[in-house]
């Protein structure tokens, strides 16, 4: 009789792994928040919302691609300032890691809308730019002209 190895993989890559750990921080200093440890409700918001933008720049990977059709976009609105225009990194939707940026950039967005609806810079009458064009060079996503 051959024995059964049970054991389960809980992360098949380094960088899920990070992606774990972090959320988990992220979640800490949350909690920390909200039982009145830490610092404010503002700081933790903007805290989590770097911490998830970081993350998404670490996942998003600009390869592979064979057209720009596997090119994608992840905004990232900015946590403080008077103009909320995102700034974008084009990222490829089918590398193994593009589900992963995705829903930290997405976090990151919902994170950095909640500290500027907290935060004291009134909003400013701002014209942002349209979302860049993207290209596939050479195997890699990037901002076309």
């Amino acid at each position: 009789m051959t024995p059964v190895d049970d054991r389960h993989s809980f992360s098949n890559s380094s960088a899920s792994g990070a992606a774990l750990c972090l959320r988990i921080a992220v979640c800490v200093v949350i909690t920390l928040t909200a039982c009145g440890g830490g610092s404010s409700g503002y700081q933790a918001l903007v805290d989590a919302a770097n911490a998830n933008e970081s993350e998404a720049r670490v996942l998003a990977s600009p390869s592979p691609c064979s057209s720009s059709g596997q090119c994608g976009l992840l905004p990232y609105v900015p946590v403080s300032g008077t103009c909320p225009c995102p700034s974008y990194q084009p990222f490829s939707l089918v590398s193994a890691s593009a589900a992963a940026a995705s829903a930290a950039a997405a976090e990151q967005n919902a994170l950095a809308l909640q500290a500027r609806s907290l935060s004291d810079s009134p909003p400013a009458g701002c014209v942002c730019a349209q979302q860049p064009l993207l290209a596939c060079v050479v195997s890699q996503c990037q901002i076309g002209s």
